[in-house]
């Protein structure tokens, strides 16, 4: 049976590779890990489909492991 995660968790889990997720008093922000801007909104619920959005415009490369 899976595991239910937190909005937060799935923002983490999905999107972590491409950008660096931060927590302030009052919003949420998705920082771009090639230094191209950030996102923000009010809730992890609300960043998700931002964040999709940006990296289906312009995606964030990311590192591969050896």
């Amino acid at each position: 049976m899976p595991v239910a995660r937190s909005a937060w968790a799935e923002l983490k889990h999905g999107w972590g590779g491409a950008y660096d997720f931060q927590r302030h008093s009052l919003v949420v922000r998705a920082v771009r890990r090639d230094g191209l801007g950030w996102i923000t909104a009010n809730s992890p619920e609300q960043l998700g489909p931002l964040v999709a959005a940006d990296y289906a415009e312009r995606p964030v490369p990311r590192t591969v492991a050896a």
